[in-house]
């Protein structure tokens, strides 16, 4: 109906004004319900990195990097030092972003660590106050006094 309207000459503002919706309704275009559309958003992979030097390195080569790399010393190393790695060994200009894909599309990604926390999280006690004076809290601070040694 607002598309009708709209062709007729009035404006999508005040046309979803009157009727009291949001302009985004308007313009929301859902999601395709397939799941190989899906995939296809985005730019798609050129397939190669260039080096400092302009030269083409494909992204099977950029994996034998890597896969030379994660054998040696650098096996536990995240995708961020894989990057810097391959930028600092083999002179490429690359993203962590490209080789994150290629680690995980190899599956050599090693899981995310769990952190632990250095003070437990503990639950206040639930006091039962009825009445007036019956808790007090204080928080002290530690603090020297000059000249009180």
């Amino acid at each position: 109906m607002v598309k009708e309207w709209h062709e007729e000459g009035f404006s999508i503002k005040r046309l979803m004004k009157f009727l009291r919706l949001s302009r985004s309704l308007f313009y929301y275009k859902p999601v395709a319900q397939n799941p190989e559309k899906a995939e296809e958003r985005g730019r798609p992979c050129p397939g190669f990195s260039l080096t400092n030097k302009e030269e083409r390195i494909s992204d099977e080569q950029i994996q034998e990097f890597l896969m030379e790399a994660i054998e040696g010393e650098e096996s536990v190393y995240g995708y961020r030092k894989l990057t810097h790695h391959l930028k600092t060994v083999y002179d490429l200009k690359i993203n962590a972003k490209k080789v994150y894909r290629l680690c995980k599309e190899m599956g050599i990604l090693l899981p995310q660590r769990k952190k632990k926390s250095k003070h437990p999280r503990r639950l206040a006690r639930n006091h039962v106050i009825t009445g007036p004076n019956e808790m007090w809290q204080l928080d002290i601070k530690y603090g020297s006094i000059e000249q009180s040694g």
